[in-house]
């Protein structure tokens, strides 16, 4: 330190910087990017970047040499703290697309944080608008990605009516499938709160995603199963709100739907159960559901109950259950299992059992079945019973057409004893037709004879 101070320099030092001639100092270009370096680094580099009239690859290097640093979070501190979210902002005007490029990445990486999205203006805004309909649109699309990190990013890109640009670039992207894959993503955040959901609403954005859905291959195959689960996240996250709801109704989302429920990508049932769960909050989504061909959506949820979003299966399962024909069609198809049918729709199933059931045949095989399912939700739900009777079904007639099946005589002795206790219309007729019918079977004649006793005329 000394030596410097007097300007003692050694053999060794004397031609190296500072002590170097004049004649060197004339080589020294402070445009260069090598010059940066250690805490300097930053500084300097930013001090490219502010030059005016220097060649283009220099801007480019700098900002290149930039993103290889912003790596982690006190970088990143450093960045924005020395005004490098403006200075990027800039760039992303500049006529060369490499440095449009390199900028919207450094400002994709130093928005990843609060503190970065704080500093965006209309500068970053208008730039980033531009450039996702020009060549830097694939970069640009993971900028937007990074916004959204938080909610205040979704707020941010609202507020500046970015989402709406977005939304028009979507529109015109088919030939650009990673890009679209960004977008998706970033709609797929959006879509979580109300003041974004409001830019995807009558604009033909439902629309098209429904044209994707409906279409194998719609975009490249490499990007094809991204962008088309993505598709059903966003567009069930739309119908979470009851305009966008209707609209994907109107829009027949229902039965696009349909062909995702077995999918054997886990991400495209899921996404489609969660668009049929919230679309058949609507009647009409009901009705949809119910009117197709062989039951089909409401067999493909039934086989969706043991997946791991087995509760949005039931949840959508419920809703179609509110409509009169949805509730017997899911009787029907689980009368088979009552513990499925008891969690799922509990001791008022009774009614729709018993509509399932006709009167007067002579044969009633081929609804043992649900005359057994009928005896065990009697037996075992005192609601079952008041349920029924409130609802003026002859719930003893049909007890009545299954007490000379000898597979059946118990469970249906066990309902038709707790039914003749509480309603006296039902016991006399179950006394009535024990009285008048001839049991064939020994057993079912001793407890014919057993119910007469203890209930006497």
């Amino acid at each position: 330190m000394q030596s410097y101070k007097l300007h003692v320099v050694s053999e060794n030092l004397k031609d190296r910087h500072p002590y170097v001639e004049p004649d060197f100092k004339d080589r020294y270009d402070p445009s260069e990017v090598y010059h940066a370096v250690f805490d300097r680094s930053i500084p300097k580099l930013i001090e490219i970047l502010l030059m005016e009239n220097i060649e283009a690859f220099k801007y480019r290097d700098a900002l290149i040499t930039l993103n290889e640093m912003v790596d982690h979070q006190e970088m990143k501190d450093q960045m924005i703290s020395q005004g490098l979210v403006g200075i990027a902002s800039a760039y992303l005007h500049h006529k060369d697309i490499q440095i449009r490029k390199q900028a919207v990445i450094l400002l994709g990486c130093l928005v990843s944080i609060m503190r970065g999205r704080e500093q965006l203006s209309d500068l970053s805004f208008d730039g980033l608008s531009k450039l996702l309909f020009d060549d830097a649109r694939e970069q640009c699309g993971w900028a937007l990605c990074r916004i959204i990190t938080g909610r205040d990013g979704v707020d941010i890109l609202c507020k500046s009516n970015l989402t709406k640009k977005m939304i028009q670039s979507f529109m015109q992207s088919k030939e650009y499938p990673k890009f679209t894959v960004y977008l998706l993503e970033a709609f797929a955040k959006i879509v979580e709160f109300d003041n974004g959901i409001y830019f995807f609403l009558n604009c033909g954005t439902i629309k098209r995603f429904i044209e994707i859905l409906s279409q194998e291959n719609y975009y490249d195959q490499k990007y094809t199963q991204r962008i088309t689960y993505l598709s059903l996240e966003v567009l069930s996250k739309i119908c979470a709100n009851h305009e966008g709801k209707e609209e994907a109704i109107n829009e027949n989302a229902i039965n696009v739907a349909n062909r995702y429920l077995d999918s054997p990508l886990q991400e495209e049932a899921y996404f489609a159960t969660i668009l049929i769960m919230n679309c058949t909050i609507n009647l009409e989504g009901k009705k949809q559901c119910v009117h197709v061909e062989n039951d089909e959506i409401i067999q493909k949820l039934i086989s969706l109950l043991n997946k791991d979003f087995s509760k949005d299966v039931k949840q959508a399962l419920i809703n179609i259950a509110d409509y009169p024909e949805g509730f017997i069609i899911i009787t029907k198809l689980l009368s088979n299992n009552y513990e499925t049918l008891d969690d799922l729709l509990g001791p008022r199933v009774v009614i729709a059992l018993a509509k399932l059931i006709p009167r007067g045949l002579e044969n009633y095989d081929n609804y043992k079945q649900y005359g057994r399912t009928l005896c065990k939700f009697l037996r075992d739900y005192n609601d079952a019973i008041f349920i029924a009777l409130e609802e003026t079904v002859k719930i003893v007639e049909i007890l009545m057409e299954f007490f000379y099946y000898t597979d059946l005589v118990r469970d249906v002795t066990d309902s038709l004893l707790k039914l003749i206790e509480v309603d006296i219309e039902s016991r006399e007729y179950a006394l009535n037709y024990l009285e008048t019918h001839n049991a064939n079977s020994k057993e079912i004649q001793n407890i014919s004879k057993k119910i007469l006793e203890l209930f006497p005329h």
